[in-house]
């Protein structure tokens, strides 16, 4: 029904029904048909995910305004996020343990490499889900 609905040939009442059959609750029903939405008026993305887009387009939590809301890029979202995916962490201690923070460093590193203005650059670093109290521990800080 997701095809049909981005062809027009479903409407967003359908949509909502298949996702709430397969579990979704009102709300995550709702925030896909946006997506689903979004990405029929953008289809130069037409290969990205809703569940993406849905990140995108929802409010950062702290925060109340989207990645979108701040100026940042579907395009650097996701550029974003293919990078972070490879942050893995460190093991410098050589316990066999990934250091404490490093994932957390190395995805901060990333975020400080983005052409963003450091306002942008907090708002990627709330959209992860970090504590505001150690927000002064970012580069860009």
């Amino acid at each position: 029904r997701e095809k049909a609905f981005s062809e027009g040939r479903a409407s967003a009442e359908a949509l909502r029904a298949m996702y709430i059959e397969k579990g979704k609750t009102e709300e995550e029903a709702d925030s896909l048909i946006q997506a689903h939405e979004w990405l029929k008026a953008h289809p130069e993305y037409k290969d990205v995910y809703a569940s993406t887009v849905v990140t995108y387009l929802e409010p950062v939590k702290n925060l109340g305004y989207s990645l979108e809301d701040a100026g940042i890029s579907l395009d650097l979202y996701l550029d974003y996020k293919e990078r972070a995916a490879k942050c893995t962490g460190v093991d410098a201690n050589g316990d066999g343990k990934t250091d404490s923070n490093s994932v957390k460093n190395q995805k901060m590193d990333v975020i400080d490499s983005l052409d963003l203005t450091s306002e942008q650059k907090d708002v990627m670093y709330f959209a992860n889900g970090w504590a505001k109290s150690k927000l002064y521990t970012a580069p860009w800080h």
